[in-house]
């Protein structure tokens, strides 16, 4: 954890880690350490310094052991002297053995050294021997020399990092299916202690991959990239995670959030770092929603930023104006005038189709500055956001909704819905984007970019749906700190080194999604975004979406529900292939049951964003695109429970050598997710149908995204091909089973062996163009 937190600046240590044959530490010559970073990692004491310095993959069989027995669950079988020791033994020496091979053995072959377990272990103030990161600062920029001086194969290195990275990856995979309540028992039977031992070391190995992936990312960042890896802890980390985030004031929705967007890196240096939240407003928080934000327009109040509030009197701009400035499709905007008779807000239209020299404010109405024209503003706040103006640009207008949207009841529908359809050009045209929120405003000018970004992705701001779009569209988009503003930059670099800047990394790459390139924006961007964005008014989603994409927003005011849905995707027409595989809330209109009813549904899964990915079409009878389709011989009733979740279908494969892992025969399993009926209601399927792409990446062992339906031969819209029409059922996820576990015919603790394995169906793949209805 050390190596997350803090950034020791010793250009001997440096030196030494680039020059020494062999990586060692005496920590007693060291008077001032930084202390250990909570929670410790205890160092298991296998005797790595004795295994020579050879091949990633070559590491166990060095020290003795049968790394397949170990994968299979068959521990003692696993060394020779395995069969002599108790059982508790056998899994602590198993324990210890994975521990120094997927860490420091993992860090050697990433340095190119021999590293003494002295070098990354330390004694702790009550004498056990815990991992200590502080070093890889060292280590790891040596390396980065080492690599830009080429006195190494540049892409062979690339490979390599990249194929121990994913063996790590598998194990901790493992460890997970491991540490599952229905499966631990079959763990802690014959090896008692062993999951404990496994829990305590697991996520000290996850963050060393991280590093190690950052380290390539940033040294070869030209190089190919294998793709991005899921990292999983064991089941009870997770919870005691859980547990102490929610210590820290974090509801439950933020910290799925938090589990599902960021690195397990991330997750542990906000524990480290003690970074807290305000409770107030989550108490009815949720999984699937933050109540914090939720707006009862009945009970609504606005908040005051001045001592004697009773003293406080609203400003209000003119009505009239506003109303004839939105008729005249212009963008109404507000100015704070004082004088001698008092304070007054003045109102001049603005261009949407030029750009202004206005300030839009983004902004959450939980915070306290929500309203309507009709119900003006606390003159406190508008001589704040005044000063604001002044003193981030030399004008003191600017556009707020709570402002310039008067209500739909006041002014009815005609002049409303030009305010909403004008709410795209308001943040497009604006000089500067100035976003205020509660969390943002607690951070200064002062903190770690890792901090300020971290309160920036952590706050409320980042989880509501027109804020979005708000930041997505500005020309420059400003954040308003405790004593100053940050201009958001992409260009705006860490605070750790860059071979370790996990933390940063992967709150950057989320950040990154406000700031498309302009013309490339997706609904793949916006999807990836919405997922754990909220709103008020569900009925407004598709609105702002059009808005996004330079759709003509007002074809969709006159329609409601899903047909407002229905004709947003029949305008976009042109969708990422693999859309019908997010995780989503599906639309129940006959040829639309692929597409997202909504894109607020939180869920880890993503879609395209390339604007030149693969595609499939909109049409009013489907989804019509190329896709990987299995053809089942038999219709099989799937829904959501242990027994009827999960099934063997054997795969005969086909010739076509463009689906990559799909083309050759296997046995795969297939298995229903949650949103499938819970038995004993079942859905019926003889189809599944895949993203061609999940071919091309697919690796033994691995759940790969897929959809159930049910087929048949018909003509599509007079055309004279005859293409396979799909009934789409529900989402499902499919694995490619191990070879190794597939040829053994007496069951192992993972599989119950080729002899006892019932199969449910079988198929031949194929890559054809079909159309999902």
């Amino acid at each position: 954890m050390e190596h997350l937190v803090f950034e020791p600046d010793a250009s001997e240590e440096l030196r030494y880690a680039y020059t020494a044959e062999v990586l060692e530490t005496d920590w007693t010559r060291f008077d001032n350490l930084f202390d250990f970073v909570e929670p410790l990692t205890p160092w298991l004491g296998f005797s790595h310094d004795s295994i020579p310095l050879g091949k990633f993959m070559d590491y166990p069989k060095s020290a003795g052991y049968e790394i397949a027995k170990i994968w299979n669950g068959d521990f003692g079988d696993s060394h020779n002297m395995m069969k002599t020791q108790p059982a508790f033994e056998v899994g602590r020496r198993v324990a210890s053995l994975l521990q120094a091979w997927l860490s420091i053995g993992l860090m050697e072959c990433v340095i190119g050294k021999k590293i003494h377990a002295s070098y990354l272990v330390r004694r702790a103030r009550d004498g056990t021997q815990c991992l200590y990161t502080r070093n890889l600062h060292f280590c790891l920029h040596a390396r980065v020399v080492q690599i830009r001086q080429g006195r190494v194969d540049k892409a062979k290195t690339n490979e390599e990092m990249q194929q121990w990275v994913q063996e790590v990856n598998k194990w901790t995979t493992r460890f997970t299916c491991w540490s599952h309540p229905s499966f631990r028992p079959k763990m802690d039977g014959p090896y008692p202690g062993f999951m404990d031992l496994i829990e305590s070391i697991t996520p000290a190995i996850v963050r060393l991959a991280g590093v190690v992936e950052q380290t390539r990312l940033y040294v070869l960042p030209d190089y190919e990239h294998m793709g991005q890896l899921t990292w999983q802890l064991p089941f009870n980390v997770v919870e005691r995670r859980r547990d102490s985030l929610r210590a820290l004031g974090w509801c439950p929705f933020q910290i799925k959030f938090m589990e599902d967007t960021l690195t397990q890196s991330v997750v542990d240096w906000i524990l480290a770092t003690h970074f807290q939240q305000d409770p107030i407003g989550h108490e009815g928080c949720t999984a699937i929603a933050c109540a914090r934000s939720d707006i009862d327009r009945k009970t609504y109040r606005q908040s005051h930023c001045c001592q004697d509030e009773h003293l406080c009197a609203r400003l209000f701009p003119d009505m009239g104006s506003v109303v004839k400035i939105l008729n005249a499709d212009m963008i109404p905007i507000v100015s704070l005038k004082q004088d001698s008779s008092g304070s007054t807000l003045q109102v001049k239209g603005s261009s949407r189709s030029e750009a202004g020299l206005y300030i839009a404010f983004s902004h959450v109405w939980a915070d306290g500055l929500g309203g309507a024209t009709e119900e003006g503003l606390h003159r406190c706040q508008v001589e704040r956001l005044d000063k604001l103006c002044r003193l981030h640009a030399e004008s003191g207008w600017f556009w707020l909704d709570a402002i310039c949207i008067p209500s739909r009841a006041t002014v009815g529908d005609a002049v409303y819905f030009k305010a909403l359809v004008a709410i795209r050009d308001v943040y497009l045209q604006a000089k500067t984007v100035l976003v205020l929120d509660r969390t943002i405003e607690k951070c200064d000018s002062k903190a770690s970019t890792e901090s300020l970004y971290a309160h920036i992705y952590l706050s409320s701001w980042m989880l509501r749906m027109w804020t979005y779009e708000e930041a997505v569209l500005a020309r420059d988009l400003v954040f308003v700190l405790a004593d100053g503003f940050h201009r958001y930059s992409l260009q705006t670099q860490p605070w750790m080194r860059r071979t370790v800047c996990t933390v940063w990394q992967s709150l950057a790459s989320q950040l990154y999604r406000l700031r498309v390139v302009p013309g490339e924006l997706t609904i793949g961007h916006i999807y990836r975004a919405f997922r754990y964005r909220l709103t008020n008014v569900p009925a407004e989603e598709f609105l702002s979406v059009s808005g996004m994409l330079g759709l003509d927003t007002g074809k969709l005011l006159s329609v409601k529900g899903e047909e407002r849905a229905r004709q947003f995707w029949l305008m976009l027409r042109t969708v990422p292939h693999d859309i019908p595989f997010a995780m989503c809330p599906k639309m129940t209109l006959n040829g639309f049951r692929w597409a997202p009813a909504s894109m607020m549904w939180p869920a880890q899964t993503g879609i395209d964003t390339a604007p030149g990915g693969r595609k499939a079409f909109c049409t009013e009878e489907g989804l019509v695109g190329e896709y990987v389709v299995f053809e089942l011989n038999t219709t099989l009733k799937g829904s959501a429970g242990e027994r009827s979740s999960i099934f063997n279908i054997w795969s005969n494969g086909c010739s076509a050598p463009e689906l990559g892992a799909w083309a050759g025969p296997g046995l795969l399993r297939v298995y229903c997710v949650d949103s499938w009926p819970a038995a004993p209601a079942t859905h019926d399927f003889n189809i599944l149908y895949m993203a061609k792409a999940s071919g091309d990446i697919l690796s033994q062992g691995q759940w790969v995204a897929a959809a159930a339906a049910l087929g048949e031969r018909r003509e599509l819209g007079g055309d004279s091909r005859r293409i396979r029409a799909v009934k789409h059922i529900d989402r499902v996820l499919v694995e490619r089973l191990q070879n190794a576990e597939l040829s053994q015919s007496p069951a192992s603790i993972m599989f119950e062996g080729r002899e006892r394995t019932s199969m449910h169906a079988s198929g031949n793949s194929n890559l054809e163009e079909i159309c999902i209805s």
